[in-house]
């Protein structure tokens, strides 16, 4: 069989008494034309037409809030359909980019996000940032978790009425999925209330594709219900759907939790491939743009780990050109970590010292205690973490290896686009 290796092709084979699977997301069979009556749908809606009829002044402003450019919402598909209404309607709008705690967009970023034909119109353009304590504004603890919520003042401000969110769903390797809730908690959040929801990503119910009983999820709730209580304003909020490769495949409207409910079930049929129970060896198979940084691809690995057994080999296949990517999660590594510490004593360290980042540190060193994890990438990891993730030149003498060390291997996963691909064992 063929697989992708950055711009290449690769001809890879298993030995004959090796059973190979091919695994690759359900890519999109929806018609454009259902998307934009969806759409329509949406805007006939009472619940829209009583958001847009709630204005509380004519000097009313609108607030948007939309994703930044790491990633791939399409939100100028919404907006060229909204604003035309606000043009017509003579609402006023601003934009608030979500950026959680990243940078600020760039204006190259900016064309990207809202497109040129929305540039030209000069909109104001507020990026959030995360770690400016003048920015924020405090609304107490989740009850459950006692987390500080911090977040942006805009969303506060009197001279915004209304906010619309713009977002959209894709599986999230500890969040359970991206969209809905993310647009404020952690998008518009301050960086004690990012810092304290993420801790719990070292919980093991912390897990792609799951919300019920997720804490990470649990808590953007819980903080999200808050504030959207302290706001006093209505919120209306559109998730999309997308397939791999990009197409629209669905788009929901309606409150933040509706939408992100309804959008999550239609979500499970594109991003979830059902599988044979566990594999003997996967190759995880990484496509653009995550491929770019080992920080990224990582996630391929958190994706299948349904359908790894004990035994199970894993070959990350990704270039990473870029590099590590960012490398917060190599602290624990380099500060503490030795081949004889106990994952509970690396998991108590990193909870007791924890920083942004720090919980991919604990998920490497969980999976890699269970299974040998092998890559394929021009970017060579560094001590200690290529003890952990070996290294390897070749594919196809990779197979070759493991297959004639270890006669008891009768069945390989390929998974394809292995960063937006989730396994489903069949049984589970």
């Amino acid at each position: 069989m063929q697989i992708s290796y950055g711009n290449n092709k690769i001809e890879i084979n298993f030995p004959i008494n090796v059973k190979v699977s091919e695994c690759k997301p359900n890519l999109s069979e929806t018609d454009p034309d259902t998307n934009h009556k969806m759409m329509n749908i949406i805007l006939e809606s009472k619940e829209w037409i009583d958001f847009l009829n709630s204005k509380s002044s004519e000097d009313s402003i609108i607030l948007i809030i939309i994703n930044d450019a790491t990633r791939a919402t399409p939100s100028s598909w919404i907006l060229e359909k909204i604003l035309p209404i606000f043009h017509q309607k003579t609402i006023q709008y601003e934009f608030l980019i979500a950026t959680g705690s990243h940078r600020s967009a760039t204006e190259n970023e900016l064309t990207e996000i809202l497109s040129e034909e929305i540039i030209k119109l000069n909109p104001v353009v507020y990026n959030h940032k995360y770690d400016s304590d003048d920015d924020l504004e405090y609304c107490g603890k989740s009850p459950t978790f006692n987390t500080e919520i911090w977040v942006n003042k805009l969303l506060f401000n009197s001279k915004y009425d209304r906010i619309i969110t713009i977002n959209s769903v894709e599986p999230h390797y500890f969040g359970g999925w991206t969209g809905g809730r993310k647009s404020i908690i952690p998008g518009c959040a301050g960086k004690k209330t990012i810092t304290q929801t993420h801790i719990h990503a070292l919980s093991p119910d912390s897990q792609i594709c799951k919300l019920t009983g997720n804490p990470v999820h649990d808590d953007f709730i819980e903080c999200l219900t808050i504030t959207i209580d302290k706001m006093k304003k209505p919120v209306f909020s559109f998730q999309l759907l997308q397939d791999s490769k990009g197409i629209i495949e669905g788009v929901y409207g309606g409150t933040i939790f509706s939408s992100l409910t309804n959008c999550v079930n239609h979500a499970k049929n594109v991003f979830q491939v059902k599988v044979s129970n566990s594999y003997d060896l996967v190759l995880l198979v990484l496509y653009p743009p995550l491929d770019r940084t080992f920080y990224q691809s990582h996630k391929a690995i958190e994706n299948s780990r349904l359908i790894f057994n004990n035994k199970t080999k894993i070959l990350l296949i990704s270039p990473c050109i870029e590099g590590i990517g960012p490398n917060k999660f190599l602290e624990p590594f380099n500060s503490v970590y030795n081949k004889n510490m106990a994952l509970d004593e690396f998991l108590l360290y990193i909870k007791n010292n924890y920083k942004l980042g720090y919980h991919k540190s604990a998920k490497i060193l969980e999976i890699s205690l269970k299974n040998k994890i092998f890559i394929k990438s021009e970017y060579k990891l560094e001590n200690p973490l290529n003890d952990l993730i070996r290294p390897i030149d070749s594919i196809q003498e990779w197979i070759d290896m493991v297959t004639s060390e270890d006669s008891e291997i009768k069945n390989a996963l390929v998974v394809l686009d292995a960063g937006v691909t989730v396994p489903i064992p069949r049984y589970n």
